[in-house]
């Protein structure tokens, strides 16, 4: 597969999950914010997690190092963080998708690919990730 390929949410089911990747923005004494998202999937490699607009895109793409904005702050890029809560799921496969909608009266999610899914394993606990 080559980078920025599109993926189906069903391209997920039954791999593994190998790492976590997120870049996050640090500006001032801010709390941290999630900038992208990467999960390493046995047989696909890294898939970025992609936000534009009101859906989710999956695409095939390496993470990036860490850079400066200047003044407006700098990305750090992390893999494994224990801050991010599929990070306790690597080394599980995923199970199954599901498309997973939102609406809070103003503002309507809906999914272009994926909104979520869950990683399990047989007697252990499960994750949703959206």
């Amino acid at each position: 597969m080559i980078d920025n390929e599109g993926l189906f949410a069903a391209d997920l089911i039954g791999r593994r999950l190998l790492r976590v990747t997120t870049a996050w923005h640090h500006h001032a004494d801010d709390e941290p914010s999630l900038v992208h998202l990467w999960l390493e999937m046995e047989g696909l490699g890294p898939v970025l997690f992609h936000t534009p607009s009101t859906g989710l895109l999956l695409l095939l793409d390496e993470p990036h190092g860490g850079y400066s904005m200047e003044e407006h702050g700098s990305v750090s890029v992390v893999d494994d963080s224990p801050d991010v809560p599929v990070t306790p799921f690597v080394g599980q496969r995923v199970r199954s998708v599901r498309e997973i909608g939102y609406s809070d009266g103003h503002v309507e999610f809906v999914p272009a690919a994926l909104s979520g899914f869950l990683v399990s394993e047989p007697g252990r606990s499960s994750a949703r990730c959206l």
